[in-house]
């Protein structure tokens, strides 16, 4: 009686085990495999992201990507906008990342860390494994954040090849949703603050589509990156490879 209530439990929340209530969660893995899950699909997935560039004193930029995520080392990012710079394309592979551009010969390459735009570095766009990356720790339970209870939890990077060296996480305890985030550099510099928001259902999870990361020293700078079109789809897996697009260049 005992496995057929279990069973009729997790059909009822979908047949997936990350919906098992989030206020059992005691360890700080499962809360970040559970955060990982709503910020993204699992499986291999593409999507559109718009990035929206401000600053204090100058007009708005806007640029446009397609991503495509194969497991959780590979992404193949395209340029749509401007288009200017449509056909540059990005490969990150493992913790390396390239840059391939129709005017330069080679690829470029650049480090994770580095700014792609605004507020935005490489590694926001391409690298998605906060539970892979990180090693996180429970600082506090039921702390204020946006107005609801949240967990508040350290992530220390696993090498230095990650994008940030530490991260601390507000995840709301009820679900797990990540609700507002703050990177730091190696040397305790606040990076950036980042807000999750505009929750929609997307793949059978409601998961923000907005990200706005603000930046702390320069007052009126701030990026929005905008997700849509998340869809889960399997990647050819020649479509991650340097040859490739090198191939697709000419």
């Amino acid at each position: 009686m005992v496995r057929l209530f279990l069973l009729m439990l997790l059909a009822a929340l979908g047949g997936n085990p990350h919906f098992v209530a989030a206020e059992s969660l005691s360890d700080p893995q499962a809360i970040m495999e559970r955060v990982d899950a709503i910020r993204n699909p699992q499986e291999d997935y593409r999507l559109n992201v718009r990035i929206t560039s401000h600053t204090a004193d100058s007009g708005a930029r806007i640029y446009e990507y397609e991503v495509l995520v194969k497991g959780r080392d590979k992404t193949l990012v395209k340029t749509l906008a401007p288009a200017t710079d449509r056909g540059t394309t990005m490969l990150m592979l493992g913790y390396d990342f390239w840059v391939f551009m129709p005017s330069i010969s080679k690829p470029l390459r650049v480090s994770l860390q580095q700014r792609l735009l605004g507020e935005v570095a490489y590694g926001d766009i391409a690298r998605v494994n906060l539970s892979g990356d990180y090693t996180p720790k429970i600082l506090d339970q039921n702390v204020e954040g946006l107005g609801v209870p949240c967990y508040l939890l350290e992530l220390t990077a696993v090498n230095e090849r990650v994008t940030y060296h530490r991260i601390l996480l507000w995840a709301a305890m009820d679900d797990c949703r990540p609700l507002k985030a703050e990177f730091y550099a190696a040397s305790g510099k606040l990076l950036k603050t980042c807000l999750y928001e505009d929750y929609r259902e997307a793949q059978g999870i409601v998961r923000p589509h907005r990200l706005v990361l603000k930046d702390p020293l320069r007052p009126g700078h701030y990026s929005v990156m905008e997700y849509s079109d998340i869809r889960v789809e399997a990647h050819p897996e020649k479509f991650f490879t340097k040859e490739y697009l090198n191939i697709l260049r000419y």
